[in-house]
């Protein structure tokens, strides 16, 4: 059985309020495809597309599935952010 953790910025709740305890991996959870995407966003952020050519010759489900993945890592970065500064008060 896996059991993978993740734990929250909030200090002050129990740590069992502040865990997620999984019974298999969260990546097991996430779909072959889905996965490749994930995979393929390294790339696209480092400026490497799929396909030869400019942004006009990327697919367009390509190019939203980016897009939705770069919104997600954006707004994570900033709760992150956020945490650390919260805790430098």
């Amino acid at each position: 059985m896996w059991l993978c953790e993740l734990e929250y910025g909030n200090k002050g709740l129990p740590a069992s309020e502040r865990t997620i305890r999984y019974h298999t991996c969260p990546a097991n959870l996430v779909d072959p495809f889905d996965f490749q995407l994930l995979s393929l966003y390294a790339f696209y952020k480092d400026g490497h597309l799929l396909y030869p050519g400019g942004v006009t010759a990327q697919p367009p489900k390509y190019l939203q599935a980016m897009r939705v993945i770069a919104g997600e890592v954006s707004r994570i970065e900033e709760r992150r952010m956020e945490r650390e500064k919260s805790k430098r008060k």
